[in-house]
């Protein structure tokens, strides 16, 4: 199953880590996500041309611990459509394309998380130092 997830860069990870309460460093994350989550649904907008938009609002944020305890934040599609398919494996469907359906692959992810590194960086370096002051 395709699997979409934003690491930032080590020295923001270690400043994030240094801080003793951990919802700051879950506001700062979810300032970062909701950037995320913006352009992910414009994304999955911009390529299904006649669907529900079931995928779209299912876009949702959560906050887990990598293999190294660090927290790290995902934006993903949940839940299933009212048909019952899975709204993550849509977005798979719309990734990797569907070959018995002729449905050519729209790959977008990486270009996704890498054109919104920046307004993600900023954002959540915005909220640290709210926070921290």
């Amino acid at each position: 199953m395709a699997e979409f997830v934003y690491y930032p860069d080590k020295e923001f990870l270690n400043q994030l880590n240094k801080l003793a309460d951990e919802s700051v460093a879950d506001k700062v994350l979810n300032a970062g996500g909701s950037i995320l989550v913006r352009n992910l649904k414009r994304e999955i907008r911009a390529r299904v041309k006649h669907g529900t938009g079931a995928t779209e609002k299912s876009v949702r944020t959560s906050i887990k611990k990598d293999k190294d305890g660090n927290k790290v934040i995902y934006a993903l599609p949940t839940g299933k459509d009212k048909k019952g398919k899975r709204n993550m494996e849509k977005l798979a469907y719309i990734e990797y394309g569907v070959r018995s359906a002729n449905r050519a692959p729209q790959p977008f992810l990486v270009k996704l998380v890498k054109d919104s590194e920046t307004e993600i960086m900023s954002a959540m370096q915005e909220v640290l130092n709210e926070v921290t002051k």
